[in-house]
């Protein structure tokens, strides 16, 4: 197999296994919410002002990480480490609902993914944490939105993107060419 089929067969494969896990994970929070057990994460899964609001808390995040970027480059690690552990929590929590001595089996595993992750830094690693992480929160997100608020919120979504990316072409190539260059983004000013 050719290089570029095995990076090709490598980014269908990360896709389906986040599609794959995300289904089932959201399957089980949807019928977790049809039985009572646990209630939508948001208030009117049917009104569109719901994924208004969740793409206004993303352009929040996006200041808030900005601002961290430009002032305190050191806490935007101890944010990635933290969104890392709770969204791929909120995975293993649904996928093993088991407890130890009163200890949640999720938040273990968790904390195994991050200690790895921080360890042993690399594709595996990374691309682990990525599979965890999207699809607990993509599911969550999926089984909470209805039909028509789910499809506002992904078009506001891919506008954001289409925005963030095409729009600030310029700071992307500045970027790019540092990481090229074998520059660390988060250890130089932008």
């Amino acid at each position: 197999m050719t290089d570029s089929r095995l990076i090709s067969f490598g980014f269908v494969a990360v896709f389906l296994s986040v599609q794959g896990l995300g289904l089932h994970i959201g399957q089980i929070y949807f019928n977790a919410i049809q039985a009572g057990v646990v209630e939508p994460i948001v208030s009117n899964p049917e009104s569109v002002a719901t994924s208004l609001y969740l793409i206004s808390y993303i352009l929040v995040a996006t200041v808030v990480i900005m601002l961290i970027i430009k002032f305190k480059r050191n806490l935007l690690r101890a944010l990635e480490i933290f969104v890392l552990f709770m969204s791929s929590w909120i995975t293993f929590g649904f996928l093993i609902p088991v407890s130890i001595l009163y200890i949640d089996v999720g938040m273990i595993l968790a904390i195994a993914l991050i200690i790895w992750k921080l360890k042993r830094p690399g594709f595996a690693s990374q691309t682990t944490s990525v599979i965890f992480s999207l699809s607990g929160i993509g599911s969550i997100l999926g089984a909470s939105l209805g039909v028509i608020p789910s499809l506002v919120f992904l078009l506001a979504v891919s506008i954001y993107d289409f925005i963030s990316v095409f729009l600030t072409k310029q700071k992307n190539q500045k970027l790019v060419r540092q990481k090229l260059s074998g520059c660390s983004t988060w250890d130089q000013e932008t």
